[in-house]
């Protein structure tokens, strides 16, 4: 779309002079594009916004801590010490773990779970949540 608009698309290097910088990752977690957007003039638009990864992404959002009432979660297994003193207060606590698949999705008690499972994250669960009308339907559980 950018070339049928005029622009040269231009890849594998910082950019030196340009109008538009887009990307699909995060831009300013690669090097690459940091000196350039930091140096950019007031006309040079970048299509992300800065810090955006970390509020459309739900393991950032949910493990940030952002908002006294946002459930526990721990990136496991960089937080797993962290979950295992949480869930030593809170023992009768269950759990939702979620790989980077999206697949496999149970709740469990910590003690069912792989904390060690690389690129995934825990979530507390609410047991008892605030509904619409009074419909619930329980998730699938693993025993």
């Amino acid at each position: 779309m950018l070339r049928l608009m005029g622009y040269e698309v231009v890849s594998g290097s910082e950019p030196m002079e340009w109008d538009v910088l887009w990307t699909h990752e995060y831009s300013l977690m690669n090097d690459l594009y940091m000196g350039a957007i930091r140096r950019a003039k007031p006309h040079q638009i970048v299509n992300h916004v800065a810090g955006s990864g970390y509020y459309t992404s739900k393991v950032s959002l949910a493990t940030s801590r952002a908002s006294k009432d946002t459930l526990r979660a721990f990136q496991l297994p960089k937080q797993k010490e962290l979950l295992l003193a949480f869930a030593k207060d809170n023992p009768h606590m269950l759990w939702v773990q979620k790989d980077n698949t999206h697949r496999n999705i149970r709740v469990r008690k910590l003690e069912e779970m792989n904390l060690n499972k690389e690129n995934s994250f825990v979530q507390q669960f609410v047991d008892k949540p605030l509904l619409i009308d009074n419909r619930y339907q329980p998730p699938p559980r693993t025993l």
